[in-house]
């Protein structure tokens, strides 16, 4: 193979490569995208629910930033033991896994304490 040709061969090996990374990183902006959408139905749904409940919005925002960051936490530091762990999914059940009460109701006030900027 003559140089001219290594290097045509190399130039089509990293235009391929190029392909292939765009259409990766294409592929990763739409699942962000459907998963941002995903959020931002479920929030909405679930405020109107705790509008029509009586739940005022701004209890809503605290309850929700609350959850936010213990989740936010609880996957930084499942992330910290075992990076793939995060991206698993356990098939048990919450009663199954003996889970416990981690929150609460959003009928119930937002609680002050670690998760909270009270």
């Amino acid at each position: 193979m003559s140089t001219i040709e290594e290097l045509e061969k190399r130039l089509d090996d990293l235009r391929e490569l190029v392909f292939n990374l765009s259409d990766r990183n294409e592929q990763r902006d739409k699942t962000e995208l459907m998963e941002q959408a995903k959020v931002s139905a479920i929030y909405s749904i679930a405020l109107d629910l705790a509008d029509r409940a009586g739940v005022s919005s701004e209890a809503f925002s605290k309850h929700y930033e609350v959850r936010f960051r213990w989740w936010h936490d609880y996957l930084r530091e499942v992330e910290a033991l075992n990076p793939s762990l995060a991206a698993e999914l356990d098939p048990r059940s919450v009663e199954q896994a003996e889970v416990g009460k981690l929150y609460p109701s959003i009928f119930d006030p937002p609680p002050p304490g670690k998760f909270s900027d009270d």
